[in-house]
């Protein structure tokens, strides 16, 4: 009888572990995020409401208007651009911005190409100095900020050196939902109650 008991907690004990293995893993999967490779930024060619992004939400909540974007020309920004004037901007995700601008060829030399089939603006992930305040605004929407400011004979994104600083790129394929993981811890507590009565 006492053998009996031992073969059951051990067993127990395996499945316990097998459990927490696994909800651990659905823990680290669920806050995984995209490695950005590109920042971009999609026209919202009709309004303001608009995502063109793709699979994630944009950086803010609705399109910075033109006139709050605050760029003067989107001739001054790349080489192409829009044939009309855009009714505003709106930064993308990390992962969309892979998609976006995979065969974009945006270097240090070139930051910023428009690729006119996506309406997508690219830029190169660490390029900060610009030689133009609107290409420095470019790159500030693409971070989910506003603005540029002037560094020597060059712009920076955003209106205060501060303001671009933090990548909160919050739609990135992170889930806030964790029903799965709570399961699965609970399970796994019901087991651990059980084995402690055996």
């Amino acid at each position: 009888m006492m053998k009996a008991a031992f073969e059951w907690r051990s067993v127990l004990l395996l499945w316990c572990s097998m459990v927490f293995a696994v909800a651990r893993e659905a823990h680290a999967s669920e806050t995984h995020t995209h490695e950005r490779h590109y920042y971009c930024v999609n026209a919202c060619m009709a309004n303001t409401n608009e995502n063109n992004c793709g699979d994630d939400d944009g950086l803010t909540s609705t399109c910075t208007s033109y006139a709050d974007a605050g760029i003067s020309n989107t001739a001054n920004v790349a080489t192409e651009y829009p044939a009309s004037v855009p009714a505003g901007f709106l930064g993308c995700s990390a992962h969309d911005c892979d998609t976006l601008c995979s065969s974009s060829g945006v270097t240090d030399a070139d930051p910023i190409k428009y690729m006119s089939a996506s309406k997508t603006w690219c830029i190169e992930k660490d390029k900060t100095m610009f030689s133009h305040e609107d290409k420095a605004r470019m790159s500030a929407l693409a971070r989910g900020c506003t603005g540029s400011h002037a560094h020597g004979s060059m712009h920076m994104h955003g209106d205060t050196h501060e303001e671009c600083e933090s990548d909160d790129d919050h739609s990135d394929h992170s889930s806030s939902s964790s029903s799965g993981t709570t399961f699965l811890f609970g399970l796994l507590s019901a087991s651990a109650v059980a084995f402690a009565l055996m």
